[in-house]
């Protein structure tokens, strides 16, 4: 069933559950290219949802999306939890794209207001990462900030081509 409703989500496209299926499957070539065109769908709305109604600069909402859909759908597979009996995938895409950026920005006022204690927290993040660096890992990281900035690029084109830079 398609996604479409009038109101704030308008600017989200309608959903392809069998793309969203695709996308949150495990590591393939078609699996692969799913997650890249659902990504080129809803880049340009989430980014919008974080200018528009958040009221984020639109240089700071590129970097949040990018770091969004790296932390949140690449490296947590967010699309696993993504079900059409459970509610609208804008509405999952939303809420948690808000979750992130609000425990983003809670992270740079805790940094503000401690930041030796923030500089220690970050020496487990590392490790973290560190454990989860394999080359899979790794490719798949490396191909999603290529998409990202590929559209980030195609975005900036468009915008400068229709005399909207504002964007």
């Amino acid at each position: 069933m398609a996604d479409s409703s009038p109101g704030p989500a308008r600017n989200f496209p309608m959903t392809q559950w069998t793309l969203v299926d695709r996308a949150g499957q495990q590591p393939s070539d078609a699996q692969q290219a799913a997650l890249n065109d659902l990504l080129q769908r809803y880049w340009p709305a989430l980014r919008m949802h974080l200018v528009r109604r958040r009221g984020i600069d639109s240089h700071d909402a590129d970097d949040l999306v990018q770091s969004f859909i790296e932390s949140q759908i690449l490296q947590r597979n967010l699309l696993e939890h993504a079900d059409s009996d459970r509610g609208r995938f804008r509405n999952l895409l939303v809420r948690s794209l808000n979750n992130y950026v609000n425990n983003q920005f809670a992270a740079r006022s805790a940094n503000k207001r401690a930041p030796d204690r923030a500089a220690h927290m970050g020496d487990d993040d590392a490790s973290r990462v560190q454990q989860t660096d394999t080359p899979d890992h790794e490719f798949d990281v490396a191909w999603a900030r290529t998409l990202l900035g590929d559209a980030l690029g195609r975005m900036e084109r468009e915008c400068r081509d229709t005399e909207r830079e504002d964007l």
